[in-house]
């Protein structure tokens, strides 16, 4: 009856092992995924002010994407 339990408990840790290893790789995947659409994000930001600021610099005013104003009537 102990060769069971020991095989058993020996069975539940190595799936603990594998469902841990497996998680352990999803999230370094997956979060170096984000992590690199967040920097090109930033990227993106970063040049669209200083184009902005270059623009200013210049005396140009850039709508910076904004809507028009509302009409009135």
């Amino acid at each position: 009856m102990h060769d069971f339990w020991v095989s058993c408990w020996t069975a539940v840790w190595f799936i603990g092992l594998t469902v841990f290893s497996v998680l352990s790789v999803l999230v370094i995947f997956f979060g170096g995924h984000d992590l690199t659409a967040m920097l090109k994000s930033l990227y993106e930001r970063h040049q669209a002010q200083q184009a902005a600021e270059e623009a200013a610099a210049r005396g140009e005013f850039p709508d910076a994407g904004l809507p028009p104003p509302p009409l009135s009537s």
